[in-house]
């Protein structure tokens, strides 16, 4: 959701993850995001992973409008 690469050298990060999102998983993650199927946020904020491409979907929405 977060790494969109301007060049293929680098891997500058554009948008962090919502910040209390860091490090928590399962029914954790599900309650600070409001997303049920949420599963795993990365505490880099670069990467989460969640049950269904509802989930993520609604996740990336989150996150890009935070």
């Amino acid at each position: 959701m977060k790494c969109v690469r301007d060049n293929p050298v680098e891997f500058p990060l554009r948008k962090s993850l919502p910040e209390g999102w860091a490090g928590k998983s399962g029914e954790e993650l599900e309650k600070v995001t409001g997303v049920k199927g949420a599963v795993f946020c990365h505490r880099g904020l670069f990467t989460a992973v969640a049950e269904t491409k509802e989930a993520i979907t609604k996740m990336a929405e989150i996150a890009v409008n935070s």
